[in-house]
């Protein structure tokens, strides 16, 4: 398939699929990387994967919104794409390839393919480096037909950030032991007063307040507080807690006092004395990365 390449015009950035530089160059050693991966890509389409090519952006829009179904795009630099033109049309003509290159993807709307793509492969070298790839993929499936247990509990602690009444921002956490969730929380004023977004939290409604300034000031529990509060002390010992949000300088004391192993958190909110209490309270603390490339 012809496919046009402009990088530039890319929205999103290319996961790297290139070789590690340690591969057997040897005919054998590919030969029998190739007879491997067809018999892990036959054990992957027996047990989860139904395999099937889209050549335009209509036959992809049917499937697009199913949960199970990821669109990977294959594709090719214009120079190898030139080349396998000649051989195919025994035509040298640069100007014709590059008009019929251009009609092929606008008459698909291959674009909107390589947009919507959950990975895509860049086949620059020759077949035995694509069976390379095609591996990783294969084993990237593998270990990611469900998702890895950290995603699955920070995926869940998100949704429960969107409870939150604070406005200034929407915080969620769970804590987990022997991957069971034990509670969740999320930051907002207590159960009898009126919610932070109508205005009961005069910090939060303030426009003169900074990040980390004036706590104590704030009407609003937060989203690790109401998680703790939950189970109390005698559960949380030796759990870990997700926390979409870097913990504060009370809720990490409230983290050691509670027993608290790990936290796992996802975006920065750095204040004063945090790092220094949470390593002497020997806190595991571990930045949340999503598993998105191979």
């Amino acid at each position: 398939m012809l496919q046009d390449d402009n990088k530039d015009e890319l929205d999103k950035d290319l996961i790297d699929l290139d070789l590690d530089g340690n591969l057997s160059s040897s005919k054998n050693s590919i030969n029998k990387e190739k007879l491997s991966l067809k018999m892990k890509l036959k054990s992957l389409k027996e047990k989860y994967i139904i395999i099937s090519p889209f050549n335009n952006y209509n036959d992809f829009y049917d499937f697009s919104n199913k949960t199970t179904f990821k669109l990977i795009w294959v594709y090719s630099p214009a120079k190898i794409r030139y080349e396998n033109y000649i051989k195919k049309y025994n035509d040298k003509d640069y100007e014709r390839f590059l008009d019929k290159d251009y009609n092929i993807n606008k008459i698909n709307n291959l674009r909107l393919l390589q947009e919507n793509s959950f990975i895509q492969i860049n086949n620059e070298g020759n077949l035995d480096e694509f069976y390379i790839k095609i591996n990783k993929l294969y084993n990237y499936f593998c270990e990611n037909v469900r998702p890895q247990w950290d995603d699955y509990f920070m995926s869940i602690a998100h949704i429960v950030s969107n409870r939150s009444n604070c406005i200034k921002q929407k915080v969620g956490a769970i804590i987990v032991k022997n991957n069971r969730i034990l509670s969740t929380g999320y930051n907002g004023t207590p159960s009898k007063l009126t919610n932070c977004y109508e205005g009961e939290c005069p910090r939060c409604n303030s426009d003169n307040i900074n990040q980390g300034e004036d706590l104590d000031k704030c009407f609003c529990i937060h989203a690790e507080e109401n998680a703790l509060l939950e189970i109390g002390k005698s559960l949380s010992e030796n759990a870990t807690l997700y926390t979409t949000v870097y913990p504060c300088l009370l809720c990490s004391k409230l983290i050691i006092q509670c027993g608290i192993n790990k936290v796992i958190y996802d975006r920065d909110y750095k204040t004063e004395h945090t790092d220094y209490i949470l390593n002497k309270g020997k806190i595991i603390i571990e930045k949340w990365k999503k598993k998105t490339s191979l």
